[in-house]
């Protein structure tokens, strides 16, 4: 390992002359907003925002993976780094308080695999009032979704229970899938200025594989269990976090003899401060620890380690704010890597800009590295991928009714980690020497009256291989999405439309996925404490594929019922 001094002065010497926060360019959405959004689970209401693709194991900004994206719930990761996925699945979205979704930055002081961004959720807490729910659902495909939402609270400790199932046939033959999830949380005040929250969650999805159309495995299946555990404690300026994740992921085919697993795990705890600091004044300083292990099948076990510390600071001058951020990390498999960001924004009533520098790195997961299906095949000689990204970001209040917003991104990629299918459909990853991920973003937020809203939104995006001037696989460089929402007395009713354009399925650029457009619908009463619901996914029963010779289902439908009480 290389020598963690100098890696460590060098820290300090930058933090004494800057330091930065993260807030800059953010999208919050309020526990008001998100009731206006009219969707069930927190996945629906992710793909609702400009620049994100969202499913239960899955989440994207700006044409990022899951493993350059941090998800945090109450401070709880739901980003695997070990895995690349995200546990996203079985969250209701009733018990949130607000979310925040950082593009582009967060490295400084949330670490590596964040140069996609932050996303920051947090839940309703003791000092709110809970809002409890039961939940049934049917559907086409023989889909059926059930769930219970209960909170309360007791002598000012908050308790708050999430259980979850949906189970599936799917659309295809051995496309089946059941999922079980329960999420349970405690928080309270100790010693009337101490806050604190523990959570716990415990997940299960298993089903069938179903392979490339032109090579299926009928006979493939999977089961993943996860369970993460956290402990967040704040007082006054200072903030801990403790936290501890396990995933086993297990694999059987018996057409082709494979049986694999993969089990990870992670410890970790996270210590800052936020306040004045002698010399430098109010600042933000932490310190973040993690021990990762891994299991895979003709592998063997693997330990690794991680420490970083950290450091930010915000300068105002009236309408101006400037922002610096170091972190400074050791891992004990890549060795040792800086976390730079600097940015400044000038602030009026309606009216924001923002301009920001960040470089960070990504670690490949253990998945990456060493798993093995009848789909992927993992490459142990993956390197850690290097992000510069330059963003600049404008949003103004237009008139009284229309908000706008506009995002310019560039990011410098070096040894970015990606892949493709080869000829047999298998998923293999690779490093790219040189990349360049380049576009903008332009959202609209129209009110039209008190009835009527409508959301809009474009993303475009370049994303090549410097050395073959090739594009990288399944980076659309075309993305719109627009929304109407209708309310009414009782009802609620929205409608939207998603187009995606064609992208390429290999690295040489020889495949191309079919571009499509898919529009979706829903309607919603309420009587008293019942709201009767329909969705209704993929409105014009179009067909398209995600990835080639994965064809997608066709119109389903969804008939539901929430009790509230």
């Amino acid at each position: 390992m290389k020598n963690k001094s100098l890696i460590i002065s060098l820290f300090l010497c930058t933090f004494l002359s800057a330091d930065s926060t993260l807030n800059n360019g953010s999208i919050v959405i309020s526990s008001q907003e998100i009731k206006i959004l009219n969707v069930q689970m927190l996945v629906d209401l992710l793909n609702k925002f400009p620049g994100v693709k969202a499913s239960d194991g899955f989440i994207s900004l700006q044409g990022s993976t899951t493993n350059e994206v941090l998800v945090l719930f109450d401070g709880r990761p739901l980003t695997d780094s070990l895995t690349g996925t995200a546990r996203l699945g079985g969250i209701s979205t009733e018990n949130l308080e607000k979310i925040e979704i950082i593009k582009g930055s967060g490295a400084a002081l949330y670490g590596d695999n964040t140069s996609g961004g932050v996303i920051l959720i947090t839940s309703k807490k003791n000092d709110k009032s809970y809002v409890n729910k039961v939940h049934i659902a049917k559907g086409s495909l023989d889909t059926n979704k059930y769930g219970l939402n209960i909170g309360e609270t007791f002598n000012d400790i908050g308790f708050s229970l999430d259980i979850n199932h949906e189970n599936t046939n799917g659309h295809r033959l051995n496309g089946d899938s059941k999922i079980n999830s329960a999420k349970f949380d405690i928080n309270t005040l100790l010693l009337k200025n101490i806050d604190i929250s523990i959570a716990s969650s415990y997940t299960t999805d298993e089903g069938g594989t179903t392979g490339r159309i032109t090579n299926p495995t009928p006979n493939a299946r999977y089961k993943k269990e996860s369970v993460g555990t956290s402990m967040l404690l704040k007082n006054s300026g200072f903030e801990g976090r403790v936290y501890a994740n396990k995933n086993d992921d297990l694999n059987k085919d018996s057409d082709s003899n494979l049986d694999t697993f993969l089990k990870t795990q992670t410890l970790g705890s996270d210590f800052k401060y936020s306040g004045d600091i002698l010399f430098i004044g109010k600042s933000i300083v932490g310190i973040n620890l993690e021990n990762r292990t891994a299991e895979a099948t003709n592998s063997g076990s693997h330990d690794e380690n991680l420490y970083s510390l950290y450091g930010m600071k915000q300068l105002n001058f009236d309408r101006l704010y400037y922002n610096f951020g170091l972190r400074a990390n050791s891992h004990s498999e890549f060795g040792e890597s800086i976390n730079f960001e600097a940015g400044m924004s000038y602030k009026t009533d309606d009216f924001k800009s923002s301009i920001k520098i960040t470089q960070s790195s990504k670690t490949p997961t253990f998945k990456q590295r060493y798993y093995e299906n009848t789909t992927v095949k993992g490459n142990p000689d993956l390197k850690m991928e290097s992000t510069t990204n330059y963003q600049l970001s404008l949003s103004s209040v237009i008139t009284e009714s229309l908000n706008g917003n506009l995002n310019l991104f560039y990011s410098k990629i070096d040894d970015a980690i990606s892949g493709s299918y080869d000829i047999n459909g298998i998923y293999i990853y690779e490093n790219v020497t040189s990349s360049t991920r380049k576009g903008c973003e332009v959202s609209l937020d129209l009110k039209i009256n008190s009835i009527f809203k409508i959301d809009a939104s474009y993303l475009y995006l370049l994303f090549k291989n410097d050395d073959t001037g090739l594009y990288l696989p399944a980076k659309p460089k075309h993305k719109i999405q627009s929304d109407i929402y209708a309310v009414y007395s009782n009802f609620k009713a929205n409608i939207g439309g998603y187009y995606v354009s064609d992208s390429f399925n290999n690295s040489s650029n020889t495949e191309v996925l079919q571009g499509y457009f898919l529009a979706n619908s829903k309607v919603e009463y309420k009587h008293k404490s019942m709201k009767f619901y329909v969705e209704i996914e993929n409105l014009f029963d179009k067909q398209y594929e995600v990835h080639v010779g994965y064809p997608s289902a066709g119109r389903v439908y969804l008939f539901g019922i929430n009790y509230l009480f």
